[in-house]
């Protein structure tokens, strides 16, 4: 049990810190890993789009996908951030 094994940790605080600084350095870099994925599966969406569409047609499916994913990104960041990580007292979210 992990709850356990960081009770015991208490004794040490130094290795304590080093195992937090590790856990949120991994949540950070799976943050940016999900991310990435995210973004490479809205191109693939794009490019099946665009051959699934008249030639006249592929760049208004390709700026629907562009403006689709910095809309995306823009929610993110004003919503989904403070969602996943943001600091509350007894909620369901943070």
């Amino acid at each position: 049990n992990i709850i356990a094994k960081m009770s015991l940790l208490e004794d040490y605080p130094e290795v304590s810190a080093q195992l937090e600084a590790n856990l949120v350095f991994i949540d950070r870099i799976w943050m940016i890993i999900a991310a990435v994925l995210v973004f490479f599966m809205q191109s693939g969406f794009a490019l099946i789009e665009s051959g699934t569409v008249r030639e006249k047609n592929s760049l208004a499916v390709l700026s629907k996908n562009l403006l689709d994913g910095c809309i995306a990104g823009i929610t993110f960041y004003m919503t989904g951030y403070a969602l996943a990580y943001g600091e509350v007292d007894g909620g369901f979210a943070g």
